[in-house]
This record gives structure tokens, sequence and C-alpha cells, in this order.
């Protein structure tokens, strides 16, 4: 109650009030000793505390030792250049009688018992459940039911409700887990991110809950959209958090994912050659656009180097995506990544001459090959699986411009060899699922 006097302070200063400070003060207190805790605020030099019983201090950090028990008037005045500018005054009691506040507890899942533990002459309690949810009980031993997993600060308040001879408080941190919030209703946070540079698209993967709130982790106010566009001011990196609730089940989630943002100042881009013989790739980077300081490859079999022209051999067949990415002093300026076929030895993937497509690719073993407007007459297609063994000779003799299969495949990766006058002219890869 107090704190209205502090309040009604602020709203006069506020509207023009002429006072340059404000007295505020609050306290602890064991049995008769007494801790002042200065809250004033404003332009003073200096101050005076009257305890109430005749002693007073110009100390702002007094620790006072009442003499018995009873009801003092304890007073702070405060002074700039020798003249008060404001001063205040609280009622307070003092006893001589032992209080002290003391709990265990025992978690189950989301479920806490809390036990008291306390000694002392009191007769009432008070208990703080830490969730700001209007966790609070006035039993001895209560139960409480958290809605979500985490780690709260539980208060127990003791005090003797009928002559006030003792109060005393404990703190302590209650971690508890669980997959459901409580009254039963399950709640789940969960999203996924796609990144363009500065601009962020969330994808809302959560279940459960009824109200959604982002926080993007840079200050700035949350956003209640479904899936929002986030776009940042400045690259950094950023703590995304998304919390969903749900009031009719009593259901509360978050779920936090550490995202960093890029503004790219380059435009990579490389070259390769290979050697059939070996499969040995030889990459090189091309860009011409940016300041690039230093480079990282990565050949998407898991492993990476930061050599500006590596040069790597695969150890199997298949279809990779090797990505560059540049940086400029340390900091990530631009990323591309192309998609690199590694045939069997011995076999080439220039074109035919015509652009040549296989779609859907992956498939299910059954697709067309398109010759891009070309005619197929004449073209032997061969299909072989990754250990090079021969699945399909076959000789195109229709004029159409496209081909259609339907085969009975393994799921896999598989090449097929376009030769024309024998002479193979093109192989390409696809996938089967």
């Amino acid at each position: 109650m107090k704190y209205l006097f502090t309040v009604l302070a602020l709203i006069l200063i506020q509207f023009g009030s002429i006072a340059q400070c404000t007295a505020d003060f609050d306290w602890e207190t064991d049995q008769l000793e007494f801790e002042f805790v200065n809250f004033s605020f404003g332009t003073y030099d200096s101050l005076w505390i009257d305890f109430g019983d005749g002693n007073s201090t110009n100390d702002s950090t007094a620790v006072y030792e009442y003499d018995s028990a009873g009801f003092y008037t304890v007073c702070l005045s405060l002074f700039d250049g020798g003249a008060m500018c404001d001063s205040v005054c609280y009622e307070v009691f003092m006893s001589d009688t032992f209080c002290e506040a003391d709990f265990s507890f025992a978690a189950d899942e989301l479920i806490v018992e809390f036990f008291d533990e306390s000694e002392g002459l009191y007769n009432a309690h008070f208990w703080d459940f830490g969730d700001f949810v209007g966790g609070f009980s006035e039993d001895a031993n209560p139960e409480y039911t958290y809605m979500q997993e985490g780690t709260y600060e539980v208060c127990l308040f003791v005090y003797d409700s009928v002559n006030f001879s003792c109060e005393a408080e404990h703190c302590e941190e209650v971690t508890v887990e669980g997959d459901e919030g409580g009254g039963g209703g399950p709640c789940q946070a969960k999203y996924l991110y796609t990144a363009n540079e500065l601009e962020i698209a969330f994808e809302n993967l959560s279940s459960g809950g009824l109200i959604t709130s982002w926080d993007f982790g840079d200050g700035s106010d949350p956003s209640f959209d479904e899936e929002p566009i986030y776009v940042y001011v400045e690259p950094g990196v950023y703590e995304v958090c998304l919390s969903i609730i749900n009031p009719f089940t009593f259901c509360i989630d978050e779920y936090c994912e550490t995202i960093e943002v890029v503004e790219y100042t380059c435009l990579p881009n490389f070259t390769y050659t290979r050697d059939v013989s070996t499969n040995t790739f030889t990459f090189l980077d091309s860009t011409v656009v940016g300041e690039v300081t230093s480079v990282l490859w990565e050949f998407g079999d898991g492993n990476t180097s930061t050599f500006a022209q590596p040069i790597y051999t695969y150890n199997a067949v298949g279809a990779y995506n090797v990505c560059l990415t540049t940086y400029d002093d340390e900091s990530e300026c631009g990323k591309t990544c192309k998609d690199v076929n590694v045939f069997p030895l011995g076999l080439d993937d220039s074109p035919i001459g015509t652009p040549i497509n296989i779609y859907p690719n992956p498939n299910n073993g059954s697709f067309t090959l398109d010759f891009g407007g070309a005619s197929i007459q004449g073209i032997q297609v061969q299909i072989t699986d990754i250990a090079g063994r021969l699945l399909l000779d076959d000789e195109l003799g229709s004029s159409a411009t496209q081909a259609n299969f339907g085969l009975n495949m393994e799921a896999g990766t598989y090449f097929l060899r376009l030769i024309e006058n024998s002479t193979t002219v093109s192989v390409s890869s696809f996938v089967v699922r």
C-alpha cells in the first residue's frame, strides 16, 4: 500500500509540482532489527532518519536495533542545500517474537506439493508460486499445478494475523518438467524459418495454442501474426521466441531458436572441371562482385574446404549440392549452390546440343525424357545403377521429341546415357523414391 504514495508523488511531478525531490523508503525486519532501504529520488544532498524512539541517523544504509517490541513511526526527511525538500513517515511494527520461514517440496512433472517447515509463533501463510498467472495460496501445505515447465521463484510468507507479533519470508527456485500444460491441455510451440538475407519468413508448426506471440529478439514490438514475415534493420544474431497460449485448457508453451541474419554484399559464383578417369573435381571461385577475404566450400557429402581453388575427389557417384560461401573480414557476404553430378568413371556429362530434361525428378520409376523440341529418332538410351549394372538398353525409333518410361525400379540414384552413332553424347542422373 505504501507505494501508492510514491505513485501519487510521481503524478504530482508529472503535472508540474515544484518538488525537487521525493522521499520514500522500504525496510526489512528481523525481530527487533530494522534495515532501512532508500527509494528516494530527485535532487537532494543529505537525509535524516528518525526511528520514532528518540534515536535518529543520517546514514542511508542504516541497520538499527530497537530495545523493545511495539509500533514505531519512522520518518525520512530529504534536504537540498540545507533546506528540506520532502519527507515521508510510515508506521513500523517491531517484534521480539522469533519467526523463521522455510519449506520443502516434491515435484511430479508439472504438479508440485509444498510443505511448510517454518518455525515460530505464526498462524497464517501466504504462498506465491512465481508464475505471474494468479498462482497464490493461503493453505499451509498446498498442491499446485503449473501451466508449463520451467524454473520459478516460490516464496512463502508466514505471519501472526492476530497480534502481528511475527512475520518472515523464505524464497527458493523450483524447477518443474512436463510435456502438457496445466489443466490437461497439450500445448507445443515450434517453428521453422526461411532466411532471405534480412527478411525471415516464419512457418508456425505449433499445436494446441489459440494465441500466438513472436519476439524477434531485436527489441521491436511483438507480433501476433500466425506466420509473420519479418525484415531486420541490420544483420546479427537474434534469439527468436514463439509463445502460444490456450486460456481454455490452461496451456502455455514457448520455443526459442537462435537465428543468424546476414546482409549479402557479394555475388558469389564458381566453376568446376572434372577428370572423368578419377572423378576428381577442381573448383574455382569466380566471384567478381564484393570484397572477398575468405571462402568456405561445402561439397555436399559432409566435407568442406577453405582453399580458394580446392581439388576434391568424390568416393561415390551421385548428385551433390556444392555450396560456396564468401566472407568479408569474417562476416558472411554471399552464398551460392550448384548441383554437381558425379558419374561412373569414364562417363562424361557433356550436353547433346539441345536441352534435355528428365521430369519429374525425383520420380517413382515413371518419367518423361524431353529433348526440348529435337527429334529423338535413332538415339540409344541406356540406364545403369550406381554400381554400373545395365538396367535398360533401348533405341528410340520415333520422330517424337519426348519419350515416356514406366519402369519398376528400387529407390536410389540412376544414370541415363544417350548414345548416337556409337558415341556417348550425354549422361544425366535421376532419383527414384
